[in-house]
């Protein structure tokens, strides 16, 4: 409510983006409940804010994310926001990871250790959308092999065990975990994609 009476323009993009159908697609597995909370809209919020400023970013998430909010909505701030060039972005991160992976684009691996199970998991979410910036010109989500290669590099990703360890268990909502599971995503598709 405090951040609307700053500006209601980056709390409406955050629900209108957290409508986009790709996105959706890709956070399927989130409950109604987490739904009915926002978790989706606190998600985009996310996304942008360590896309943009994760370099900020110390221990704390909720206090960066309201951080980063109030800024980008108050108008005498110094911060900018180009809304087209990020709704762009956004839109075809998450139409590269729902044709390649849909539902299970933030899926953990599962027991046998052979394939994604069903389900959301937030550290796979801020690897993965953010690891792909790093290639996102290369990619084409109507390029079948380019769809074809992100799903397969992406899946070999969140099965290799070294980022499994980065991604279950506690204590790993710090700088240096986050930074070091983006970077094996990064690391990976910067290999696919060189």
């Amino acid at each position: 409510c405090a951040i609307r009476m700053l500006s209601s323009e980056f709390p409406d993009f955050l629900v209108s983006m957290s409508e986009n159908a790709s996105f959706k697609s890709c956070t399927e597995a989130l409950t109604q409940t987490r739904v009915l909370e926002a978790v989706d809209q606190e998600l985009v919020l996310r996304f942008f804010a360590l896309k943009n400023r994760r370099a900020k970013f110390k221990h704390e998430v909720s206090d960066f994310l309201t951080d980063y909010m109030e800024q980008i909505a108050n108008p005498t701030h110094p911060e900018t926001f180009d809304y087209d060039a990020e709704t762009a972005i956004f839109d075809k991160t998450f139409k590269c990871l729902d044709k390649a992976l849909a539902d299970k684009a933030f899926a953990l691996r599962n027991k046998a250790g052979n394939d994604l199970a069903a389900g959301f998991s937030i550290y796979h979410f801020e690897s993965v959308t953010i690891g792909l910036q790093k290639v996102i010109g290369k990619l084409d989500p109507d390029d079948e092999g380019v769809v074809a290669k992100l799903k397969e590099t992406l899946t070999k990703a969140k099965l290799d065990p070294k980022f499994v360890k980065m991604t279950t268990g506690g204590g790993k909502n710090s700088p240096g975990p986050l930074r070091d599971r983006i970077k094996f995503i990064e690391d990976a598709l910067a290999d696919a994609f060189a």
